[in-house]
């Protein structure tokens, strides 16, 4: 059984293997031969424009989904998604459930009205 919840300090491990796979290079803004110990910083402390979600199965965080704000004021309608999943649960169900919660954060809980995300051209859409 799958959920969804917040990013934790104990999930840094998980997803730095996560992080760490070839394929999902394409979709990452982090660089693997950072480390470890930069991975967990990126997870410790978060900007305060960034609110992270992650997918739980069997209590482990297998997926991250950020919903980022840009700083600038002029802009301040906008929010960016970035998800990184590893292939098997593509299509499966947890993904759109992750992106579903991210839509909602930002819609209902940030007001913003224009979400934008990238995808690497060779990615299958959601």
């Amino acid at each position: 059984m799958t959920s969804i919840r917040p990013l934790h300090p104990t999930d840094a491990e998980p997803l730095y293997e996560l992080f760490s796979e070839p394929t999902l290079l394409t979709c990452s803004h982090f660089e693997p031969a950072a480390g470890l110990a930069a991975f967990r910083a990126f997870v410790d402390r978060p900007p305060g424009n960034q609110y992270r979600l992650v997918i739980v199965d069997g209590g482990q965080a297998v997926g991250l989904g950020i919903l980022k704000r840009p700083p600038n004021p002029r802009v301040a309608h906008l929010g960016e998604i970035s998800l990184l999943l590893p292939p098997e649960i593509h299509g499966q169900g947890p993904d759109l459930e992750l992106l579903h919660a991210l839509i909602d954060l930002a819609e209902n809980w940030l007001n913003l009205n224009r979400l934008e995300t990238s995808l690497p051209i060779n990615a299958k859409a959601i």
